[in-house]
């Protein structure tokens, strides 16, 4: 198990880092009705670390350099998205559903790591 990261909750600093550590906020989008009353499973490097509800953030706390960090619900899955974390800053994704109501079992079957998204958050 990956003892470096932690909810960046469980920390007292305000901005969810401690000494040496950076921090990764996740947010999901609030519209959608898609998996409106689900959490997606944030994982980072293949360990979960967090969840985040619709119209929620999620913020975790990671050690410096590069993390791959993917969502999960059941079997499906995002796109991974490498991040670099930098010690004493914060970095942010911002997530939802892939595709409208009509295309989910398909998507499901046919392409289940492009259920979610996954990318950087705009500035």
């Amino acid at each position: 198990m990956n003892h470096q990261l932690r909810r960046g909750s469980d920390l007292g600093c305000a901005d969810g880092t401690s000494s040496g550590q950076g921090a990764l906020r996740v947010t999901r989008e609030p519209a959608r009705w898609r998996d409106k009353w689900r959490a997606y499973r944030i994982l980072v490097d293949g360990v979960q670390v967090g969840k985040v509800r619709r119209g929620e953030s999620t913020t975790v706390t990671l050690t410096p350099g590069t993390h791959h960090v993917r969502l999960r619900i059941d079997w499906c899955t995002s796109p991974e998205v490498s991040v670099d974390i930098t010690a004493g800053e914060q970095s942010e994704l911002e997530c939802g559903p892939a595709r409208s109501e009509l295309g989910n079992a398909r998507q499901m079957r046919e392409a289940p790591d492009t259920y979610l998204w996954l990318r950087p958050a705009a500035v």
